[in-house]
């Protein structure tokens, strides 16, 4: 128990330090760096070594990061991923989003981003990060930014002027009332540039030099422990970060084998991974083609290896509900702390197939790791994953699997300890 609260714990400290995909890039290529890791960059060429530990990562928001073999004249060099998702549901701030309202209040134009379960925004304390270019010498140059304190709010309408919403429910606009509050305003004293003065100031450079910014707004309540002897995890971004930390950390204590072990996390996976760092971008085969011509190999050598190599696609999945049992399949009730789940979808919203399961369950077997099935139920179409996108561009076998929560999508998302330690395990058994 002592190291599963030690892994929770790093766990929730990693995901509150990573209030956007560029944080938890960054995040991951410090933890990288002090196990040793290289960083390499695209437009270099690479001395890649056996035993070789290195990493990549794109545009501050998508990392690669791998061990080499101890071979590599191997004849079938195969290769072992995991691969993940950095970026989270969450509303994004629109280029020039001040709107000053009937000179009372300044309020921020918002866009949103993915699927968040949007009413579990309202009332929270919220503040912004994300990263900004800056004119630097004449040169572009990347900055991150937390403003860490709570800077906003999105107030709920009262009950008295709305006096239906517990019967009815709640319909927001999006573009009406998902504009967060940031302050008080009279005619003599707004400025448009309210904003992005407060973010010159929070990164040190003039307002004036900012060329552009990608931020977004996050709850300030940092994630914890909760229930009677702390079985549960309360948290943001539990989607996805929870999993890319543990593949960083789980290729952090591999060692080299046979294989070419690779960490990959992706962004934008919430809004389909068609871009040039998400799981569908030809990047992907383009990266792990690279690794094998660097070492002297050919492309039909790769092509070879894609057919015998193997992917974990590392993502949550819905678990049972006290409160609405009839969202679950009948017979597979994915319970809260029975152990990390294996996906199924047979229209292929998983990649999951039953070579690449059964090689699963004979590791968690192996292992005497606890394992659940997943299914959808028949009338409730679930979400998709990175999984089927990286298997139809490498070909290889691919199995969806993750661990079980409640609330996925809202700003705060629940799951169980023993889940998340137990996922970690199987990571870690996985490269071993």
């Amino acid at each position: 128990m002592e190291k599963q609260k030690k892994f929770i714990d790093s766990m929730l400290s990693f995901i509150n330090q990573s209030p956007s995909q560029f944080h938890a890039s960054e995040q991951a290529c410090s933890i990288l760096t002090k196990s040793g890791f290289q960083q390499l960059f695209n437009d270099e060429k690479w001395n890649l070594q056996p035993e070789g530990k290195y990493f990549i990562c794109n545009h501050g928001s998508e990392i690669f990061a791998f061990i080499m073999p101890k071979d590599f004249d191997v004849d079938t060099l195969k290769f072992k991923m995991i691969g993940s998702h950095t970026d989270s549901p969450v509303l994004k701030i629109k280029p020039d989003g001040i709107m000053n309202v009937d000179d009372v209040m300044v309020k921020v134009n918002t866009e949103v981003y993915g699927g968040p379960i949007l009413y579990s925004w309202f009332d929270r304390p919220l503040s912004v990060a994300g990263r900004v270019a800056v004119n630097t010498n004449n040169k572009i140059e990347m900055k991150l930014i937390d403003f860490q304190k709570a800077i906003a709010v999105l107030p709920s309408v009262a009950i008295h002027l709305n006096r239906d919403v517990n019967e009815k429910g709640l319909h927001i606009s999006n573009q009406k009332e998902l504009l967060p509050v940031i302050s008080l305003s009279k005619m003599e004293k707004f400025d448009k540039k309210i904003l992005l003065n407060e973010i010159a100031d929070n990164i040190g450079v003039n307002a004036d030099d900012i060329l552009d910014y990608e931020l977004n707004f996050y709850d300030t309540t940092p994630g914890c422990t909760v229930g009677l002897n702390d079985d549960f995890v309360s948290s943001a971004r539990l989607d996805n970060l929870s999993m890319f930390y543990s593949s960083i950390e789980a290729l952090c204590n591999a060692c080299a084998g046979d294989e070419i072990l690779i960490v990959a996390g992706f962004n934008h996976e919430e809004v389909g991974s068609v871009t040039s760092t998400g799981a569908a971008s030809g990047f992907v085969p383009a990266f792990i083609e690279r690794l094998y011509q660097e070492i002297g190999k050919s492309r039909s050598d790769f092509l070879r290896a894609c057919s015998n190599s193997f992917v974990l696609s590392a993502d949550l999945s819905h678990g049972y509900h006290p409160n609405y049992p009839d969202k679950t399949d009948p017979v597979l009730k994915n319970i809260l702390n029975a152990g990390p789940v294996i996906k199924y979808n047979y229209s292929q919203s998983y990649a999951t197939d039953t070579e690449s399961t059964s090689q699963i369950i004979l590791l968690c077997k192996k292992q005497n790791f606890d394992y659940q099935k997943n299914v959808n139920h028949s009338e409730v179409r679930g979400g998709s994953t990175i999984g089927p996108k990286i298997s139809s561009l490498l070909g290889c076998h691919c199995v969806d699997i993750g661990v079980a929560v409640l609330a996925m999508h809202s700003i705060r998302e629940f799951g169980g300890c023993k889940d998340f330690y137990q996922m970690y395990g199987l990571m870690n058994a996985f490269f071993n």
